[in-house]
């Protein structure tokens, strides 16, 4: 078994999850396969915007190609878009604020157990999860745990990117167990 993801493969995977999230389709310049899926039909309110709060860069092309996508978005739909990019430690913190307040961002693209955490505080996004998976052909088992609403198929949050975890590893123990 080999599965060589380098540091570029991860940063290219975490800014077309961008791409998807800002605008709800693929970059016209990517790679990534997908298939041809009808988008859930959600009406936009009159005089709608959207307010998201996100850690800031780890390199300028991250927030560049968010931003330019959170434009296109808005030029799409005619939704504002307005991104505040905060330190990743205060991410935690901004999150249980709006969830305590009821006041704040829109979306937050934050940590993997937050929605669990906030569950009583999100609205299910079982239908874009659906639509997502069909399109870009599935998902996998730990997006899905970390996305769906515990002992349920309701998502609660949308899988963005990727943790940098799995892709460190010292190569003579995976190959002690077998792995290549």
């Amino acid at each position: 078994m080999r599965n060589d993801i380098t540091r570029r493969d991860a940063l290219a995977l975490g800014l077309s999850a961008a791409t998807l999230a800002a605008t709800g389709a693929a970059a016209q310049t990517s790679t990534i396969k997908a298939a041809d899926v009808a988008a859930p039909k959600r009406e936009i309110e009159k005089g709608a915007s959207l307010r998201m709060l996100r850690p800031v860069r780890f390199v300028q092309a991250d927030e560049d190609v968010f931003r330019a996508n959170a434009a296109k978005f808005t030029k799409e739909t005619g939704v504002e878009v307005k991104v505040d990019f905060v330190g990743w430690e205060d991410i935690n913190q901004q999150t249980a604020v709006t969830s305590n307040s009821g006041a704040g961002p829109d979306i937050i693209i934050g940590f993997s157990d937050a929605p669990h955490i906030y569950v009583d505080k999100l609205i299910e996004l079982t239908d874009v999860a659906d639509y997502v998976g069909k399109r870009y052909g599935g998902w996998l088992p730990l997006a899905q745990r970390y996305g769906k609403k515990n002992k349920s198929d309701a998502w609660i949050g949308l899988p963005f990117g990727a943790t940098a975890g799995p892709l460190i590893y010292r190569k003579s123990v995976l190959q002690s167990v077998g792995f290549d």
